[in-house]
């Protein structure tokens, strides 16, 4: 048995992020479950039972009921001690055919399809937002700067109508990135597939909405961190829109521009000057970008240099893309 440092370590703070990911891998394993009546390792009746199951565990932990601690280490042992002591040997069958390496993934991926969505449509909004202001002010003249140079006039319409075309090339990439990762790797297991037991991949793949599997079973683990990567870039291009775009308006509200002038339940207070509002929310919106830039960084750095198949190290990407996502 491992010491107990040794736990800490590795463990770190992954079984955080394994509460965010229960609901999506109860799905994932009522999924995994038919398989295995195709697979002949379960009959239907205990299907019911698991699926009855884990629909309870998924529940239970979109309402803060259940969680990951430090001691379960992941999202895959609380499902399978939950199953186990629901179900008894029908529970201890679920992980037949299944590693946690396919198992976190497709967990994982499920997470950022549904984010992904989230994300498009939150940009979507501020697109509509942004449309809305540049018919309001079409006519509403500013001055363009050049080198941060008087350059030419031009109108406060025109200016929303440029961050507005630009999320909408957003949003493409978010597509695209949601295209990526919308494939399946359950059935490669720890990497290389399960030779003795017929899984019906694609079969499976369809019921989670997964538009393909993984072909190649080695391609699973090879893809971790580059997959996600698509993600996390996608989420970079709104980030460094939404930080230009933040830079404006906070120079843009300052007293010397006096261009715009900020609600005031959208800015803070100041403990010395009374008299002063400040552009908190938008400083903070423009500081995301770095932080997405360093996760973005994270994914493309920790699997260089690695040879094929699993590494621990490959643990370190979950939480940069979800990091990315939230």
């Amino acid at each position: 048995m491992a010491a107990d440092w040794v736990t800490r370590f590795t463990v770190g703070d992954d079984y955080l992020w394994d509460t965010l990911l229960l609901p999506f891998d109860a799905v994932a394993t009522a999924a995994h479950a038919e398989g295995l009546v195709d697979a002949g390792v379960l009959d239907l009746d205990e299907l019911r039972a698991v699926k009855a199951a884990l629909g309870r565990i998924k529940r239970k932990a979109e309402a803060g009921e259940v969680g990951v601690t430090p001691e379960d280490e992941d999202c895959h042992t609380v499902i399978e001690r939950y199953l186990t002591a629901e179900l008894g040997e029908i529970g201890e069958k679920i992980h037949t055919g299944r590693s946690r390496n396919d198992q976190v993934l497709a967990a994982l991926r499920l997470f950022l399809r549904d984010r992904l969505i989230t994300i498009a449509r939150a940009t979507s909004e501020i697109v509509e937002m942004l449309c809305g202001v540049a018919e309001e002010y079409d006519d509403a003249l500013m001055p363009g700067y050049t080198h941060m140079q008087l350059a030419m006039p031009t109108t406060a319409g025109l200016w929303a109508a440029g961050y507005a075309e630009l999320l909408v090339t957003d949003i493409r990439a978010v597509r695209a990135a949601h295209d990526q990762i919308n494939t399946s790797p359950l059935g490669s297991a720890a990497g290389y597939g399960v030779p003795h037991l017929k899984l019906l991949r694609k079969k499976v793949a369809k019921t989670l909405g997964f538009k393909e599997v993984q072909s190649n079973v080695t391609a699973v683990q090879l893809s971790r961190g580059k997959l996600e990567l698509h993600v996390a870039h996608a989420c970079v291009q709104i980030g460094a829109t939404l930080n230009r775009m933040a830079s404006d308006l906070v120079l843009f509200n300052t007293s010397e521009f006096g261009f715009v002038r900020l609600p005031e339940e959208y800015t803070t207070g100041s403990s010395i000057m009374p008299q002063k509002r400040n552009p908190d929310v938008l400083e903070l919106a423009r500081a995301v970008y770095h932080r997405l830039t360093a996760e973005m960084h994270v994914l493309a750095s920790v699997p260089a240099n690695l040879p094929s198949g699993y590494h621990r190290d490959l643990q370190l990407t979950k939480a940069a893309v979800m990091q990315s996502v939230l």
